[in-house]
């Protein structure tokens, strides 16, 4: 693996079943890697999404955090139309360890919050 990576594994299970019923799904923001000097980005690693779902009720995706490794691995989950993130899809130290295993280049520790 190339030094400074950047890798993006998205929704957990449960929430990339939820939004399989989304009636629609459109671009929202992005993920963009910060270069060392901070002045520029790189092409945007992953796009982040907003679903309409079935009710009429908008799910947008937003970074939980991330986890180092020769560069950064994404971790998303979903809020609602008023910021309350969605408990469900947020990533538990269970599945990121379940991940981890699956990757094994992953580094050991926690998910890292994005501030």
């Amino acid at each position: 693996m190339s030094l400074n990576k950047h890798q993006y594994f998205g929704l957990n299970s449960w929430a990339r079943n939820y939004v399989a019923n989304a009636v629609s799904k459109t671009i929202a923001g992005s993920i963009q890697r910060r270069l060392a000097n901070l002045s520029a980005s790189e092409p945007a690693v992953a796009s982040l999404y907003a679903y309409t779902m079935p009710d009429g009720k908008v799910l947008t995706e937003f970074v939980q955090g991330s986890v180092w490794s020769s560069g950064l691995n994404y971790l998303v989950a979903l809020k609602d139309e008023n910021g309350v993130m969605v408990t469900l899809s947020l990533w538990s130290q269970t599945e990121y360890d379940d991940m981890k295993a699956q990757h094994r280049e992953l580094a050991v520790g926690p998910i890292l919050p994005i501030v």
